[in-house]
């Protein structure tokens, strides 16, 4: 008796979590996705943590990536399974019974137990359960009992009904309806003290409890607690206690199906067969979940915890994951319509919450019950709701475009007619509201008669605003920046920004108020924010107290005071932060627990609750329950290759506590030097973002990271001895324990020690031979140069005597040279007295050496081309002169040729750009009568006479284009209509040739395909597709309209996007933002929104690929993309706003983008919305998304030749005989 009052009180002192708040994650896994056969009886978990689910066709493990199916021709319909005697995996079937144990390489076989019956003509046709113990195993058949000793079957009690066996402490417990609860002795059955009310009991389930007690739960009697082990010694106190629990007509009308008890939360989950029902140990319900809630199906029958506290779910056509121990439960879509909320407010009677659709709200105490409470649209607006505020216990919130005040669940007024981001109090005193609104900002007089007054000279969207005191706010802009707004002693409104003379100097400035102070969140710290008395700022520092935490310089987004966890929660632009303080404060940083959380920009405190708001809805954060970052996990080897040689395929002896040490005891061959690992974490608590790291020792010199890769290959090891370590990294980034293979690779015959004594011996005799060798061959070296040094003397005295001779050559050349010296003496004296009658004359005088050397020009010839500053040793002048001498070069050649002088006429363009007809003579220079290089150059200016003659011909040009005129016109007005068509067929030929060629397309992805279809001639749709540095970008983009004019917004697309390679932009989100920008820009999209056409809008996807890191980061404006990696589906949804999309006037646009690590095979699909809205079928109906995306998951491991073809024979098919609707593009790409 002591001992329960004692167990009654810790119960009570147990802290008791708020209830509701939402739902938990589920993860769900369709069996049609995973190849697993439906009806999912039992589930067991092993030491590895590795799952099994046995079903209609057998049996099929888990281990978080990996499905593994075993279906063996003699069990099917695997109703039960249980761990017992021989370490054995014992499942009943059809027809069947026997055990699941893994042989010595590690490969899961099913050996049957049929031949051991003693009775062999014992008929059945399903084993409805079966408990197997350490020294021996129990199962139900249709109304007999049977027991196997490890020898033997045979029935040990028979005219049973509804019988079901539960291992209970190592003993067989047994409900047979009629008898009640019975114990195994031996053979025997004998019923349990204290338990006759359940022999009349319908069904009864039963498992172990705390403290050698058993849980029961009956359909009829309700939930009880047994003293088992008080009932076993014949103790003098209750045995039996119920659990009084609101669910007990819920689970009286509805058929049991399985029970389990969490130990670690204290937890007991009670599985119907629609429904899984969550309680504590007091009888509070802690959740009901079923299909509506994210189960994956409707008829539950088989549940199991895992060592996380988390349980699995086994429904009739597939598995549920549910996160029950996570801290976090969620407000999306499963309650009510909660996607890109933007603020929340707690109250006391309800709760509001403003989203993109309007206003939703909940009763407050709704949120504190389960089951959870689903949200009801108030207010439905397209334009979206913004802040909340609570003035007084006067909700006023901006819905659209007005500002109403709402009591309870109903709109009381509308308060003003203009938008606000931000609503606060500008002074609470006079009930005056600040209003920061899309581009400008408004006070809300709410005494006087709600009079809005415009904020001159405050121009901007204003994104959040804090009061600080009575006519002074701190507001940041869209724009990122932020102002101190105040009212002077005047009565003047005094706006000052934050810039670096006030000591400010970050990006931006989330302005918050924290224990009474104004501070600012910045992109590289918290600011603290001094006022002088007049309210204006006096300065602006980096608070010392937070300085200290190198988190918060990480994009600081939100930061808040938790009095009751005597702490501040922060938020970055990666993590939720949690900062202890310790002597009033902050003292550590903590993190790690709160990765789970989904990213936010605000931290709103509830009861026991850290609330977020993210895209899909509301994040609830209980500080309360235990963190899960601290358990322990593994991580064991799946598969273990030597070449081509399996050494290990994945599943450790169940009786193992070790799994996670390999040991191969012989040496491997050294021609099988090849090792191919493959390993897993089965953690399955947000099992994607778990990483890898592994090292082989005496191989490796350090830890290599494997990220999301699960396989590690080395190819020719050395010899020598080996361990190879493998270790992952949680959603926490807590290390699991470290997986070691131990192996040895064996030393080849030709490296073993008498070899290599051998190849010293024959090194050796090698050497002796080669210095006798050389000797030899020196001793003839020598003979060879001495007569090669009485060969060279002979030579050197010969070249002597002929160097002689040339001296004397030598000296006739001098002489002859000095006489051609005088000759060009007396030469240059002709060509100066020449030189002065080429200056006095009119004409342009060029003296040029062939081929583009002037060694003269004239007075006359600088002032005919208009040449400044002429220098005679200016080359590129030089060359200049002769390119506007039209023909010169040739003419000059042909001069040479012939010796003969040539005249033409030429049009030359002067330095100044005046044209000028000229008469250029060319004739050669003589010199001692022989021709020389040299040419003079004579032009004249016949400009005037050009002139004349080509009045004249005008005037005759004149009268017969007169004669023509009249005949052309009708000419021209035929070829009108053509021309129209033939502009159009050049468009397209011009939009062609801006598309990329499939082959270089294909030179990066060898499989692949375009299913490009336009509507008209020219097409809106368009694909892009260039090279960054080692990045690819893939665009796949959809211009509003269609024909000419969506071809002219893909080519400004096209332009815009090759704007983003010169500034080598890579990151898609940002290229979203460039093009939006820069189609407001060339499209004058500005002003008013209401005079904003919506024509220049542009449905795109951009989507980066980086071969080295294996990883692609797409964003999608307006789109969706589907991305299939190893076989599973991955639907990826975008942002809702196109770019140059109305609504990037109404509310500034962030565009995101998601990241996906990629392997080998997996395939993405990008497209447009013309194939799902092309009309047709038999009810000529659109063809839709959901029927596309299910095609594509049909057709995706096909050859990608064929997929085109089918997508083409589909679009046919459907479209029959009508017309097509929109441009068709669809991209598939095969990583």
């Amino acid at each position: 008796m002591h001992k329960l009052k004692l167990y009654f009180i810790l119960l009570l002192l147990l802290p008791l979590s708020t209830l509701g708040q939402g739902l938990p994650l589920i993860q769900s896994y369709k069996a049609t996705k995973y190849g697993g056969g439906v009806q999912n009886w039992d589930i067991y978990i092993d030491k590895s943590n590795i799952v099994y689910f046995s079903h209609n066709e057998g049996v099929t493990t888990f281990d978080g990536k990996k499905w593994e199916h075993f279906r063996n021709s003699n069990i099917s319909h695997i109703r039960c399974m249980s761990m017992g005697a021989g370490n054995r995996l014992y499942a009943g079937g059809y027809f069947e019974f026997g055990y699941f144990e893994p042989n010595i390489l590690g490969k899961l076989e099913y050996t049957s137990l049929m031949d051991r019956f003693v009775d062999t003509s014992l008929q059945f046709t399903y084993v409805w359960s079966v408990a197997a113990t350490s020294s021996n195993t129990v199962f139900t058949i249709r109304d007999q009992v049977l027991l196997y000793d490890m020898d033997s079957i045979k029935v040990i009690k028979s005219n049973c009904k509804l019988s079901r066996v539960f291992n209970i402490f190592d003993n067989t417990i047994l409900f047979s309806r009629g008898e009640g609860i019975l114990k195994l002795s031996g053979t025997e059955f004998t019923p349990l003290p204290g338990l006759d009310m359940f022999k009349d009991d319908t069904y009864v389930l039963i498992t172990e409890f705390s403290d050698n007690q058993i849980l029961l739960c009956s359909e009829l009697s309700g939930i009880w607690i047994y003293n088992y082990g008080a009932a076993l010694t014949n103790q003098k106190q209750p045995y039996l206690r119920r659990i009084e629990t609101n669910i007990e007509e819920e689970i009286s009308s509805e058929l049991l199906s399985d029970i389990e008890y969490d130990s670690l939360r204290n937890t007991i989950h009670i599985c119907t067969m629609t429904t899984l029902y969550s309680i504590d140990t007091l009888g509070i319900t802690k959740s009901i979940l079923g299909f509506e809630q994210g189960i994956v199906g409707k008829y539950a029958i088989s549940i199991k915890c895992d060592r996380l506290g988390n349980v699995w779910v086994g429904t009739g056509n597939g598995v549920s994951y549910v996160h029950m121990a996570s801290p976090l439960r969620f407000i999306d879509n499963r309650l009510g319509n909660p996607e890109h909320p933007y603020d929340i407010l707690f109250n006391s009677d309800y709760s509001y919450l403003s989203t993109m659709g309007g206003l939703s709200i909940i009763k407050t105490e709704d949120l504190l019950k389960s089951p959870a409470k689903p949200l009801t649209e108030m207010i439905s607006d397209q334009i979206g709701g913004w802040e909340i505020h609570n003035l007084d216990n006067r909700i006023i919130t901006s819905v659209g475009y007005k500002i109403i005040e709402i009591v309870a669940d109903k709109v009381k007024t509308k308060l003003s007619k203009v938008d606000a981001y931000s609503i606060t109090n500008y002074s609470k005193k006079d009930q005056i509201l600040f209003l920061g609104g899309v581009d400008n900002s408004y006070l809300l007089d709410m005494k006087n008669k709600n009079r809005t007054t415009k904020m001159e000279n405050l121009a901007g969207s204003v994104k959040r605003a804090v009061a600080v005191g009575e006519y002074h706010i701190l507001a940041e802009f869209f724009s990122e920046n932020t102002f101190n707004i105040y009212r002077d002693s005047a009565g003047k409104d005094v706006f000052q920004i934050f810039d670096k003379n006030l000591g400010f100097n970050a990006k931006y400035g989330v302005p918050i108020i924290l224990d009474s102070n104004a501070y600012l969140c910045t992109s590289n710290g918290l600011y603290k924010v001094l006022f002088n008395k007049d309210k204006s700022v006096d300065t602006v520092f980096l608070d010392r107290d937070f300085e200290q935490f190198k988190e918060l310089k990480n994009n600081l987004l939100w930061i808040t005071l938790d009095t009751a966890s005597d702490g501040y929660w922060a938020t970055t632009e990666k993590d939720l932060i949690f900062i202890k303080k310790h002597k009033n404060k902050p003292n550590k940083v903590i993190k790690n627990p709160f990765k789970i959380v989904p990213r936010t920009d605000e931290i709103f405190l509830f009861k026991n609750f850290v609330v977020t708001l993210y895209t899909e809805g509301v994040c609830f954060y209980d500080k309360n329950k235990p963190t899960l970052d601290t358990t322990m996990f593994n991580t064991i080897f799946r598969e273990i290759k030597f070449d081509k040689e399996y050494l290990f395929n994945g599943y450790y002896p169940f009786d193992s506590n070790s799994n996670n040490h390999i040991k191969i005891k012989q040496p491997i061959k050294y021609d099988k030097n090849n090792l191919k690992v493959s390993f897993i974490s089965p953690y399955y608590f947000y099992q994607d973002s778990i990483k890898y790291e592994c090292i082989l020792e005496n191989f490796d010199k350090e830890w290599i990271n494997l990220g999301s890769n699960t396989e590690k290959e080395y190819t020719n090891i050395p010899p020598g001895n080996y361990c190879f370590k493998v270790r992952s990294i949680n959603v926490f980034d807590s290390v699991s324990e470290v997986a070691e293979l131990h192996f040895s690779i064996s030393t080849p015959w030709y490296q073993t020690a008498w070899m290599i004594s051998i190849y010293i011996i024959v090194a050796i005799l090698f050497v002796i031979l080669i210095i006798k060798l050389n000797t030899h061959r020196l001793k003839k070296q020598n003979e060879l140069l001495e007569q090669t040094v009485l060969s060279r003397t002979k030579e050197l005295q010969q070249k002597a005597l002929n160097i002689s001779e040339q001296n004397e050559k030598i000296k006739e050349q001098n002489e002859q040279i000095k006489e051609q010296s005088r000759e060009i003496e007396f030469a240059n004296k002709q060509l100066s007295q020449l030189s002065v009658v080429a200056q006095q004359t009119d004409n342009g005088v060029l003296i040029i050496k062939y081929p583009n050397s002037i060694r003269y020009i004239n007075n006359g010839m600088l002032k005919m081309l208009e040449i400044e500053n002429f220098k005679q040793s200016d080359n590129q002048q030089n060359r200049e002169i002769l390119l506007r001498l039209q023909n010169l070069t040739k003419v000059l050649q042909e001069t040479l040729e012939t010796s003969e002088p040539n005249v033409f006429e030429a049009i030359v363009t002067t330095f100044k750009n005046q044209k000028k007809w000229m008469q250029i003579t060319v004739s050669p220079v003589y010199e001692f009568e022989l021709q020389t290089e040299k040419v003079v150059v004579v032009c004249t200016d016949i400009s005037d006479i050009k002139l004349a003659e080509e009045e004249i011909s005008q005037q005759k040009e004149v009268l017969y284009s007169q004669s023509v005129l009249l005949r052309n016109t009708n000419t021209e007005l035929a070829k009108a209509n053509q021309l129209m068509r033939d502009s159009i067929t050049c468009a397209q030929r011009i939009q062609k040739s801006m598309l990329p060629n499939i082959k270089e397309i294909r030179a990066v992805f060898t499989d692949t395909f375009i299913f490009f279809k336009p509507k008209d001639i020219v097409s809106g749709d368009f694909y892009w597709f260039n090279k960054i540095d080692d990045s690819y970008i893939i665009i796949v983009a959809d211009c509003v309209g269609h024909g000419v004019p969506g071809a002219f917004m893909s080519m400004i697309g096209n332009t815009l996007l090759k704007d983003t390679v010169s500034h080598k932009i890579q990151n898609p989100a940002q290229i979203l933002t460039h093009l939006n920008d820069g189609i407001k820009t060339i499209l004058r999209q500005k002003g008013k929104i209401d005079n904003i056409q919506n024509d220049g809008s542009m449905d795109i996807t951009v989507c980066i690929y980086n071969p080295e890191l294996k990883e692609i980061q797409i964003a999608l404006a307006n789109h969706r993309a589907l991305l299939i990696r190893k076989d599973e589906i991955n639907i990826i949804e975008g942002d809702i706003f196109a770019v140059g999309d109305i609504f990037t006037h109404m509310v500034p646009v962030k565009y995101t983008y998601k990241q996906y690590s990629i392997e080998k095979g997996d395939v993405l699909y990008m497209y447009t919305d013309g194939f799902q809205d092309q009309l047709g079928g038999a009810d000529y109906s659109k063809y839709g998304s959901t029927r596309l995306l299910k095609h594509l998951e049909t057709i995706y491991k096909e050859p990608f030749k064929n997929q085109l073809s089918k997508l083409k024979n589909e679009f046919v098919t459907w479209k029959k005989n009508k017309k097509q609707t929109d441009d068709i593009l669809i991209w598939g790409i095969k990583f």
